[in-house]
This record gives C-alpha cells, sequence and structure tokens, in this order.
C-alpha cells in the first residue's frame, strides 16, 4: 500500500519504532515511556526525526485511549493509585533488595527460559505448536483455578497488591485489627490477624506458580506477554516484602530506623509501595530497562512521589543482573533464533575485506 515505506529498510524500521511507542501508550496509558523504550529497547537507530514521529504517534494513541476510556474510572493509566504513596528514607534499603532480588529473577529467568526453548527446537514437542499451546492453557486453568490469587486477571491483582487497605476493605490481605473514628480518614494497621498470613501463603505460592509458567510460556506460538507477568511477579515479591517490614516495624517499633516516622497514629510502611517498586524491579531485571521502565512505571501508576525509589529499585535490579548476564530476554532470544543483528554494545572484530565476499564479472 505504501511502497516508499514498504522497499525502504531505513523507512520502515522508522515506522516499527513509531509504532512500538504508540503500542505502549496504548497497552500501558504511558506515551513518554513508549518513546523512551522505543529509544531504549527496540531502536539501534533513532534520528531525531524518528524521535518527534514517535512522540507524535504515541500522543494520537494516547488521545484515542482517552476518548475510548478502556481501563473506566475516567483514568488514563492502568493501574491508578488512589491513595497518596508516601515512604521514607529508610525504606531506600528494602527497595535495593527488591532490586537485587529483581536482578536475580531476571537471570534465572533468561537462562531457564533459553534452555527450555532450546529444548523445544530439538525435541519433538516443538513440531507440535498447537498441542502445546493446549496443554500449556490447560495446565494454567487446572492449577490457577485453586489459588484465588493466580484465579484472577493479573492486572485486577496488581491493582489489589498496589493498593492502601482501607475501613472497608474485607479482603483476606487487609485482615487487620484497625485504628480508625472515621471511615473518610486512614486505616493505621494494628496487627495482623490470621487472614493476613493466609494471604502470605498464598502469595508465596502464586509467586512460584507465575514464575514457572513465565518460563513455560515465553516463546510459545501465541503471544502471552513479558510486561505484565514480570510486573504480577514483582508486585508480590514487593507485597511480602512489604508486609514483612509491616511487621518488623509494629513488633519493634523503638528500632533506631523506625522510632522518628513510626508510631500508634501514623503508618511508616506501606505494603502496596514496596508491590509497586517491586514491580519496576522485576521487570527491569528481565528486560535490562532503566531509563524507560522508571517512567513508564510512574506514568503508569501517576505515583510522581515515587520517582526516586523507581529509580533505585531499577537501578539495583540493572546492576545486579548485569554482574551474571549482561543482557535482557529479548536480546537472549533474538541470539537464540540467530537473527541478523548488530548490536551497539557489543565491540565486534572482522578481519575479511570487501573483496572477500565480492564475486568478479566478465564483460
Amino acid at each position: 500500500m505504501f511502497p516508499k515505506y514498504g522497499r525502504n529498510e531505513a523507512k520502515k524500521r522508522e515506522i516499527l519504532s513509531a509504532a512500538a511507542s504508540a503500542g505502549v501508550a496504548v497497552a500501558f496509558g504511558a506515551p513518554i515511556g513508549g518513546v523512551l523504550f522505543s529509544l531504549e529497547e527496540v531502536s539501534y537507530y533513532f534520528p531525531l526525526k524518528t524521535l518527534w514521529r514517535s512522540f507524535f504517534c504515541a500522543m494520537v494513541a494516547a488521545f484515542v485511549v482517552r476518548t475510548i476510556n478502556p481501563f473506566e474510572k475516567g483514568h488514563d493509566v492502568l493501574f491508578f493509585i488512589e491513595y497518596k504513596p508516601e515512604w521514607s528514607f529508610f525504606e531506600l534499603i528494602p527497595f535495593v533488595i527488591l532490586g537485587f532480588l529483581g536482578g536475580a529473577f531476571g537471570y534465572f529467568f533468561i537462562k531457564l527460559n533459553i534452555k527450555w526453548c532450546k529444548f523445544r527446537k530439538n525435541k519433538n514437542i516443538g513440531k507440535y505448536p498447537i498441542t502445546e499451546v493446549i496443554l500449556v492453557t490447560f495446565l494454567t486453568a487446572s492449577l490457577g483455578y485453586l489459588n484465588e490469587y493466580t484465579r484472577m486477571p493479573m492486572p485486577e491483582l496488581i491493582r489489589h497488591l498496589i493498593g492502601k487497605c482501607s475501613i472497608a476493605d474485607d479482603s483476606i490481605l487487609c485482615d487487620y485489627l484497625k485504628n480508625t473514628t472515621s471511615a473518610n480518614e486512614d486505616v493505621v494497621p494494628l496487627r495482623q490477624n490470621e487472614g493476613v498470613y493466609e494471604a502470605i501463603w498464598k502469595l508465596f505460592l502464586a509467586l512460584g506458580f507465575y514464575m514457572i509458567m513465565l518460563v513455560l510460556t515465553f516463546g510459545l506460538k501465541i503471544p502471552c506477554g513479558l510486561f505484565v507477568p514480570c510486573l504480577t511477579i514483582g508486585a508480590i515479591a514487593g507485597r511480602l516484602l512489604g508486609i514483612a517490614m509491616e511487621i518488623i516495624s509494629f513488633n519493634f517499633p523503638d528500632f533506631f530506623i523506625f522510632a522518628a516516622g513510626c508510631n500508634e497514629n501514623v503508618t511508616c510502611v506501606i505494603p502496596g509501595v514496596y508491590a509497586i517498586v517491586g514491580a519496576c524491579a522485576f521487570l527491569g531485571g528481565a528486560t535490562r530497562m532503566t531509563v524507560s521502565l522508571v517512567v513508564i512505571m510512574v506514568e503508569l501508576t501517576s505515583g510522581l512521589s515515587l520517582i526516586v525509589p523507581l529509580m533505585v529499585s531499577a537501578f539495583s535490579a540493572k546492576i545486579f543482573g548485569d554482574l551474571f548476564c549482561s543482557f535482557g530476554i529479548y536480546d537472549a532470544h533474538i541470539e537464540l533464533n540467530n537473527y541478523p543483528f548488530l548490536d551497539t554494545k557489543e565491540d565486534y572484530k572482522i578481519s575479511a575485506y570487501a573483496s572477500d565476499v565480492m564475486k568478479p564479472q566478465f564483460f
């Protein structure tokens, strides 16, 4: 339809860069993050004209999303935070820990997924992709139904994990003794009831289940996604660490790092904040994204006050992951499938000359 772009590889790459930015803008309501994602991950050649074209494409996509309103409640983002996320400086330590966990998750996920994909290609299972998809679907439906946290859709689970417990929240994840005198006041958890501990072991089971299924499904003949599963796994890990920090701060309020901000009238640890930071760290560990990831997470949650924790977790995940392998899951699959790609981050030693591959023509 457009031979100018179809026959020109350079023009075709400009279209792909703009399409990638629009895709992120539509999927997550993050137009600026989409442009940076195209710059950081998709494009190896990104001139200025491609930048503003990608920006215009993402702007139009965001306008269409705003018009259609697929996320409901009048929000343009997928995971809007209904509360003001707050954090203290001492929490940078667990945020760095989440970054290290995200880097370790990325390393093991990449290694195991590549091994599974090689096994799939070399064995008979790779010859029957439809059968494999049906088996994975049956396995996911049958095992996922047993746990309430794997039964619900991933976006709904993420919204539940990053949320803050309210007075009307009767889920087991918010089963606290609550200190409040008005329905309009913030809930200050006093002590965890049995429901919280039940939610903890269910979240651990959901964490293991999603990790295994992500290794098995990424690379199937149908698109199973990477962003939302990694965000879900990170949100679960972050929520678990947040609950642990909350329990420690409640039982040891006189400890020097809690003494400044924790008392009976102030909630100094919000597990939902840890879920947001954990989602950023685990996705960064799998993809090795940094700048675009932080911007996407800020736009995704409308949590501008969390930009420092998000930067810390993404940077920690990147540093720790690069200690074991310097490439993300996308680069690993490019190498696995032998795609003709020259990575700008690699050094290539070429000793051949052009004449070695040219054929002389006789007239």
